[in-house]
C-alpha cells in the first residue's frame, strides 16, 4: 500500500512539473557577467533549484563527516556500575510484581470457571 502511495505520489509530482514546463517556456535573458544567454524560463528556474539542492546535500554531507570525526575522537562513556545491592533490590522488585500479576491472572481464571460451571 506504502508503495501505491509513493507512486500516485509520483505520477502527480511528473503532472505538476510537466504543465509547469509547459506554461513557462518564454525565454529570458541570464546575464553571466561576461556573457548574456537567453534560455527558457522553466530550464533558469529548474537549475536553480537543482543547484540549491546539490549545495544543501554537500553541506549536510559535510556536517555528517566532522559528526561522525568527532564522535569517534571521543572515548566511549562507560556504563555506570550498579552495586550489587541494588540489583538485588532490583530483581525482588521485579519478582515480587509477577507474582502479583499471576495471582490476579490465576483468581480471574478460578472466578471465570466457577461462572461457566453455573
Amino acid at each position: 500500500m506504502k508503495r501505491q502511495g509513493q507512486l500516485i505520489l509520483g505520477i502527480i509530482l511528473i503532472i505538476i512539473i510537466a504543465v509547469f514546463s509547459i506554461l513557462n517556456v518564454t525565454p529570458v535573458p541570464i546575464n553571466f557577467g561576461f556573457v548574456t544567454v537567453r534560455w527558457p524560463l522553466v530550464i533558469v528556474l529548474l537549475g536553480a533549484v537543482f543547484i540549491g539542492a546539490l549545495l544543501m546535500f554537500l553541506l549536510t554531507t559535510v556536517t555528517h563527516f566532522q559528526k561522525r570525526r568527532q564522535d569517534k575522537q571521543q572515548p566511549d562513556q562507560p556504563a555506570t556500575k550498579l552495586e550489587p545491592e541494588t540489583v538485588k533490590q532490583h530483581n525482588r522488585r521485579i519478582t515480587g510484581a509477577v507474582a502479583e500479576q499471576n495471582k490476579a491472572a490465576q483468581t480471574t481464571q478460578d472466578q471465570n470457571e466457577k461462572d461457566d460451571r453455573k
